[in-house]
């Protein structure tokens, strides 16, 4: 029996998010890899023999934050806008769809919604404030446990349903 177009349930929507966030690792850790070696550490050599040694990790950290929050945003936003759904939900059978009738969700929706994955990451830079917009998201992503619609707050908030599509 299809269970097409039925909300998807909570521990297949964990194994799409893991498959996504394997996706998203390898670019992540070249972007890391790349504006670590350029900025953590430089040496200077003075004219007159001496030489001083600067560390950048906290720019490192801010640019990597940055970076990594475009690049989540643009992959959950180019995938679910060209394909309807990420790398993780093709490969599980899911799809983003409209909650009203099931239809592509619209570019400014699907902006806000993906703006809930890249938040974290560009909050991150500020310690206190990445630490409760983590707390936040968890319990946006766990919502699909207590709520009826097997929605996030995320889907709620942007009127959109995580369905399967077979």
């Amino acid at each position: 029996m299809s269970r097409a177009g039925q909300p998807a349930d909570f521990p297949i929507r964990v194994g799409q998010f893991l498959i996504d966030g394997l996706v998203l690792a390898i670019p992540y850790w070249i972007i890391i890899g790349v504006i670590f070696a350029s900025t953590v550490s430089t040496t200077t050599f003075n004219a007159n023999g001496t030489y001083t040694t600067s560390s950048g990790f906290g720019l490192a950290r801010v640019i990597g934050a940055i970076l990594f929050g475009a690049l989540v945003f643009a992959y959950e936003y180019l995938t679910i806008r060209s394909m309807g759904a990420t790398v993780g939900m093709k490969v599980l059978g899911l799809a983003v769809v409209r909650q009203e009738d099931g239809g592509p969700l619209p570019p400014d929706r699907l902006a806000i919604r993906s703006a809930f994955f890249a938040a974290p990451q560009v909050a991150g830079i500020v310690p206190a404030l990445g630490v409760l917009v983590w707390l936040g998201i968890v319990v946006c992503f766990l919502a699909p446990l207590w709520e009826p619609t097997k929605q996030g707050y995320h889907d709620k908030f942007t009127k959109a349903m995580v369905v399967r599509t077979k």
